[in-house]
């Protein structure tokens, strides 16, 4: 059997593409590839025989660009036609009897489907991802052009879904076949290391503040008693980054061989090394990097394969030292608990909400948590809050966690001034602001009704520009 694997230079998706051509190759197939010129390198390494696209629109992931300009450019791969039309034409030459395109070809597939030449479509995420880009602008532009995002679904084509059904959030029953995370190597348990080595793998695309995120990772580990292991890819300058003693940078590095050792993966959110980890048994820190594609999902599904946080969720806000300056009293019953991560999951489809877990021991025990909400991306601003279990005050979890928060509104989301509403009589509260950056507005009287007390709010902003200007 002749088959010929159409593929997009988009980082993480090629792995498991390549991890499938090798079998089939295994199992007496002739495999070949066509794909952007990015590519070529990776694919020919793996000794298969690699054309590029001979038109349509060129990618590469890896220039810095502000996001919008890089989803832009990826937008234009989605749509552009003329390059379904280098598939069939590659397909005919080669004779190849089945085409398996990537997902992010809709618009080529449409075209190598009405050559009737046989295809499967790779999807290499949570196909509930490709429900939400065919839901939003990506699907409207499509339709424009005549193209039904979804529209395989209603043809003889095999979508097979590298990933595990029971983490993917999907919407009704499509028409697709999940078969599970393909995997480079045999994952088994992890047997961590008597000095905790972490892997810290940021995205091979090179997504808006990623260089930033990276430092501040680099500098928590620093005090620790640990190893970093950190891969970057091109995208990455290491030339402007200050690397502590204990983490070492590689340009590339087999995560499998990483993870089998590993205590921790810090990264932002890509589906393949997010899930590896899982498979290690490997706890994972997930800090997304792109806001409009499936990372927060992937994190998500990464929270819901570990342990429930409602216990330590409902301890935390039903204590009424750590309630007192809240603007609702403390919770009396755990379901309210699960209530509140229910409406986390139904936030994450329906606006721009960001809460990231404390958590400071071996266990991952949620000890507090700290929030970006009410996000405006017209006038660039946002709100934060957090809170921490009162066994935990006084060691700085707050400060740091809040610092990453405050990092991640102005580096990776482009925002420009961040609020704080704080009960003025809750002057720890007013002074972690303030170490940090944030200035005292002004008082806001009488603005809270909680349990029968009436309560002010001391308002605290803090512009990008100052918290820039101050590092």
């Amino acid at each position: 059997m002749k088959i010929l694997f159409a593929v997009v230079d988009g980082g993480g998706n090629l792995p498991p593409q390549l991890a499938v051509a090798r079998a089939l190759r295994a199992r007496g197939a002739e495999v070949h590839f066509i794909g952007h010129r990015g590519v070529r390198d990776r694919v020919q390494a793996t000794g298969f025989r690699f054309e590029t696209f001979a038109s349509g629109t060129d990618f590469e992931p890896v220039t810095q660009r502000p996001l919008w300009r890089l989803m832009s450019d990826m937008t234009r791969v989605v749509t552009d036609r003329r390059l379904g039309r280098d598939i069939v034409a590659a397909a005919h030459r080669q004779r190849a009897d089945v085409v398996v395109a990537d997902v992010l070809l809709t618009a080529a597939i449409h075209e190598v489907m009405a050559a009737h030449i046989p295809t499967v479509v790779f999807v290499h995420c949570f196909y509930r991802a490709i429900q939400d880009q065919a839901a939003g602008p990506l699907g409207w532009l499509l339709r424009l052009q005549g193209i039904a995002p979804l529209g395989v679904e209603r043809t003889a084509a095999l979508q097979i879904v590298t990933a595990r059904a029971d983490l993917d959030p999907v919407r009704g029953t499509p028409p697709v076949r999940h078969v599970g995370v393909v995997w480079q190597g045999v994952p088994t348990a992890a047997s961590t290391t008597p000095v905790p080595r972490v892997l810290v793998s940021l995205s091979s695309c090179a997504y808006a503040g990623q260089t930033r995120m990276l430092q501040n990772i680099l500098a928590a580990v620093e005090p620790l008693p640990l190893e970093a292991t950190v891969t970057i890819g091109p995208a990455i300058d290491v030339a402007g980054l200050r690397v502590p003693a204990n983490a070492a940078i590689h340009s590339w590095l087999d995560h499998d061989e990483v993870l089998a050792t590993a205590s921790l993966l810090v990264g932002h959110g890509g589906h393949s090394t997010t899930m590896r980890a899982l498979s290690f048994g490997v706890p994972v820190v997930v800090m997304p990097a792109n806001a409009l594609i499936d990372q927060s999902r992937v994190g998500a599904a990464a929270q819901n394969a570990g342990a429930d946080d409602a216990d330590a969720l409902f301890a935390m806000k039903s204590d009424p030292r750590v309630m007192r300056y809240w603007s609702h009293a403390p919770w009396t019953e755990r379901a309210q608990a699960v209530a509140q991560l229910e409406q986390l999951e139904r936030d994450r489809e329906t606006s721009e909400f960001y809460q990231w877990a404390i958590a400071v021991d071996a266990g991952d025990t949620l000890v507090g948590t700290v929030s970006l909400f009410a996000l405006n991306r017209a006038q660039r601003r946002a709100d934060v809050g957090y809170s921490l279990a009162s066994s935990v005050w006084g060691r700085g979890y707050a400060t740091e966690a809040l610092k990453l928060a405050v990092d991640f509104a102005f580096g990776t989301l482009g925002l420009a001034r961040l609020e704080a509403d704080i009960d003025p009589r809750n002057e720890p509260s007013c002074r972690l602001v303030e170490r940090i950056g944030f200035i005292r507005e002004g008082l806001l009287r009488e603005r809270w009704y909680v349990a029968g007390e009436v309560t002010d709010s001391a308002m605290y902003g803090l512009l990008a520009r100052e918290h820039i200007a101050s590092r």
